[in-house]
């Protein structure tokens, strides 16, 4: 796989506890950051909390970096639960698959 991802959410089970459990299942490697309630509380106290690392001020977040030239990786940022199941649909499953053809 030519990206790594980093998975920013709250250690709590909520909204992005399928995206925690899809990368999971997939077995591929990720970066889990968990941030606590109070320091995501202090955080927003002091402004801290911007749209570049946490888009719509909220989490989960999932950075994804792919290498779009061989010298040349990007960082996408993707927020919402549904956007970042989405990215890991097309990402993590080749076309065509299906559970019978996987096993």
């Amino acid at each position: 796989m030519d990206h790594d991802l980093r998975l920013v959410y709250f250690p709590v089970r909520a909204r992005g506890e399928p995206v925690l459990l899809l990368l999971v299942d997939s077995g591929i490697p990720f970066d889990l950051e968990e941030v606590p309630l109070v320091t995501w509380e202090q955080w927003k106290k002091t402004r801290q909390i911007t749209n570049d690392k946490f888009p719509y001020s909220a989490l989960p977040v999932l950075h994804a970096r792919h290498k779009v030239t061989p010298d040349e990786p990007k960082t996408f940022v993707f927020a919402e639960t549904s956007a970042i199941l989405t990215y890991l649909d097309e990402t993590l499953d080749p076309a065509g698959t299906t559970v019978s053809t996987v096993q």
